[in-house]
């Protein structure tokens, strides 16, 4: 989904009868249900975290709810054509079959539910984008190839960016899709004021509470954030809170805390596919605190788990709560998710807050971590209060040389100082963060770990990444990336180089591919011999370099037939093609089409696919994998 148009008013529904189009213009009828009806399906939409808009003839949106996501990344790289397209057609399916249509695009899935007063459809609303099932890395870097043309690398911030809304979008597996769908199907009644109120808003909200727990993750996630939050120690102590602790399975206020950094098994795994499997874990523990009763699961960045635990019964059962937890977590995610886990744990006076627990806790893994040590305890009495920016700061610059392993973690700490100090105004902790990150990279540029062309690339990334950011997370996430870029050039020099050398290369090559580049050239700007580039470009990108250009200077096309009308031979030009015949054997070879066909119908299937060659095989089969499935 979603939005074609950005309306800046408000649309009243009138029921009465249109003479030009002969069909009907809806309402919301007076009366007590459907008086309800506003605040209803606008809570839906955003409990349930996915965006929804009501589109009417005349073709103008009109939004329910907007979950910012996958969208925004097709506007920004000129993909918004293609989901405009793929709206009208199901706008028409809708309109002639005046049915409840589910449809992909890009991976994701759409709902397109009619609204119908009197037989006619008056409006369709609309829903998604929300996935079937959780994203795997390989589902991820495909969708990202298919918007940029480029591999996506934990070092583009925008990529990130990428990451964390591909991984937060809504999922509805198994029969919950089946259950939305009817909710969608009673909202659309109530919205055309058809059937009885009363029973139809009975039967919606029963049915939002039957879909509530496909977000129960990430709500725990943000109630435990909200609890060990040092700005609000005693907010949680309060009867009204009850309510939301029991929706994350406790039934009173937490007493003890424990933190879990993760690391992972195996050095040479992909980075994203760690990402992805981090992700995963955090989501498993949080099911897992929850069967074992009195527990919950929050999360520390991308690397960690914090567990909170309480509860009514003998001391001694509290207590070894989290230590059957702790048993139970390192199993899984030694055998499920391929990471190591090391605790630390807070034990003091129950008067000590949650925050100050926490905070024990933490240094209390990265103790763990640095020992190798499964579980240690802190005291909280023996931990000193929090420390200021300046001294936060100068522990960075110590362990990016003596702990690199642990930077993750601590500057996982000082973004939380960072925020609580700047009062979370992002103006402000945007130069808190940027003074910090500078205190962590001069040390491996003077050691050569990290070349200055690189840090001021870094730099620049980071510059771009904190003019586009809207929230503190989003900031911050590209910040973290940036820094697990860093500690990998600490722990692993020779590699790290390798890497920036490779990304100074696909920058170079974004840049020039429309002029004719050679393979030697390209070896060239990364500083390596052409065999040995050649080698772990392929390695990296999962394409050869001759597939990666191929790729990249088809999608030029596309995107020229689509939003200009420039003949073939200037297309090719301007793509990279040396000829007009080259350029019309290879597009076809590609995408089963001409040129021409696929101007006149950008949006539909292509046909079958033409004879590739041994070099173009691969960048054609990503080629199909990277269009809509409708």
């Amino acid at each position: 989904m979603l939005f074609g148009v950005r309306i800046p008013r408000v649309h009243v529904w009138r029921a009465a009868r249109n003479k030009q189009t002969d069909c009907v213009v809806h309402s919301v009828a007076p009366g007590v249900g459907h008086a309800l009806l506003a605040p209803l399906v606008a809570h839906v939409f955003k409990v349930l975290g996915v965006s929804a808009a009501v589109w009417e003839h005349g073709a103008e949106w009109f939004p329910i709810h907007i979950e910012p996501g996958i969208f925004r990344f097709e506007i920004e790289h000129g993909k918004d054509t293609q989901r405009a397209a793929y709206n009208e057609r199901h706008f028409r399916r809708v309109l002639r079959d005046k049915r409840l249509i589910r449809a992909q695009h890009a991976g994701y899935s759409d709902l397109f539910v009619p609204i119908v007063i009197r037989g006619h459809v008056a409006a369709i609303l609309v829903t998604g984008p929300f996935g079937l099932e959780r994203p795997t890395s390989t589902a991820i870097l495909e969708g990202w190839r298919s918007l940029t043309g480029r591999q996506g690398h934990l070092s583009d911030p925008e990529f990130v960016t990428y990451l964390s809304s591909a991984l937060g979008t809504l999922v509805l597996d198994g029969d919950k899709l089946r259950i939305y769908e009817r909710l969608l199907t009673c909202l659309a009644s109530l919205m055309a004021s058809e059937g009885k109120a009363d029973e139809l808003t009975t039967l919606a909200d029963a049915l939002r509470v039957e879909l509530e727990p496909v977000r129960l993750v990430e709500r725990a996630w943000n109630l435990v954030q909200e609890m060990i939050d040092e700005r609000f120690p005693h907010s949680w102590h309060s009867a009204g809170s009850m309510g939301a602790l029991r929706r994350i399975g406790l039934s009173r206020m937490p007493e003890a805390v424990v933190v879990g950094l993760a690391l992972s098994g195996a050095k040479d795994d992909d980075p994203i596919d760690q990402a992805v499997r981090r992700d995963a874990f955090q989501r498993c523990a949080v099911d897992l605190a929850r069967r074992t009763g009195e527990t919950a699961a929050g999360r520390i960045g991308d690397h960690g788990v914090v567990l909170i635990t309480g509860g009514t019964g003998p001391t001694t059962r509290r207590r070894r709560r989290p230590l059957e937890l702790i048993e139970r977590i390192s199993r899984v995610a030694r055998r499920d998710f391929g990471l190591t886990l090391h605790f630390g744990a807070a034990e003091g006076s129950d008067s000590v807050s949650l925050s100050h627990q926490y905070q024990a806790a933490l240094a209390a893994a990265e103790a763990a971590l640095v020992q190798g040590a499964k579980l240690v305890i802190a005291d909280v009495a023996e931990v000193r209060p929090r420390r200021s920016l300046r001294n936060l700061r100068e522990e960075l610059e110590h362990t990016v040389q003596d702990h690199p392993r642990l930077l993750a973690a601590r500057f996982d700490r000082y973004l939380e100082a960072v925020a609580a100090h700047s009062g979370y105004r992002m103006a402000s902790a945007r130069a808190h963060v940027e003074v910090g990150f500078e205190c962590i990279a001069p040390p491996l540029v003077r050691s050569g770990a990290l070349d200055a062309k690189s840090f001021e690339e870094m730099q620049v990334g980071l510059e771009r990444a904190g003019d586009e950011a809207r929230t503190l997370q989003e900031l911050f996430a590209a910040y973290r990336r940036a820094v697990a870029d860093v500690s990998e050039a600490a722990a692993t020099p020779v590699v790290a180089r390798q890497d920036r050398s490779l990304r100074r290369s696909l920058v170079y090559i974004r840049q020039n591919y429309t002029e004719p580049l050679s393979l030697a050239q390209v070896a060239r700007v990364a500083g390596m011999s052409r065999t040995h580039f050649s080698r772990l470009f392929s390695r990296r990108e999962r394409l050869t370099f001759a597939d990666y250009l191929f790729a990249l200077r088809i999608e030029r096309a596309k995107d020229l037939l689509a939003n200009t009308e420039l003949d073939v031979a200037h297309i090719a030009e301007r793509s990279g093609f040396n000829s007009a015949q080259y350029f019309c054997r290879a597009f076809r070879r590609a995408l089963g089409v001409t040129p021409l066909a696929h101007r006149q119908d950008p949006g539909r299937p292509t046909g079958k696919q033409g004879r590739a060659t041994n070099s173009n095989r691969k960048a054609i089969k990503r080629q199909k994998a990277s269009r809509s499935v409708v």
